[in-house]
């Protein structure tokens, strides 16, 4: 079944569509949305993330955790409109900064996935 914009609740953060400048090189508008984020990497289990914006290519973390552009990840969370789904993806670290002025979440990481992720598709406009 299709998924509709009242299907699909990301309370207590409500979802909005970022517009990119008219020089931007993305395909897909970008969504704040809060998701609880696992995280892998070879060498790593167990890490966890929380995403600031999402797309189907790709999505904006913070973290506890520190990684390098160029990692290889393995990402894990919940569907956010079928909350009873979880989705797996592999991805790329594209870019990643560090905020020293943060205390827990300091660690920022851009990641593209390896694929497109449709449920990512059809998270809803912020009215």
């Amino acid at each position: 079944p299709g998924l509709s914009e009242t299907a699909c609740n990301l309370s207590p953060t409500r979802s909005r569509t970022t517009v990119a400048p008219v020089n931007e090189r993305r395909r897909y508008a970008r969504r704040t949305a809060r998701i609880v984020v696992g995280i892998e990497t070879e060498t790593r289990k167990d890490r966890a993330g929380l995403t600031t914006d999402v797309s189907p290519a790709g999505l904006l973390i913070r973290s506890p955790s520190k990684f390098e552009a160029g990692e290889k990840l393995k990402l894990r969370f919940r569907d956010p409109c079928e909350r009873h789904r979880s989705i797996e993806v592999f991805g790329t670290v594209v870019r990643a900064q560090t905020e020293p002025n943060q205390f827990l979440m300091r660690h920022v990481v851009a990641v593209r996935f390896n694929g497109h992720v449709d449920a990512l598709e059809h998270l809803p406009l912020a009215s």
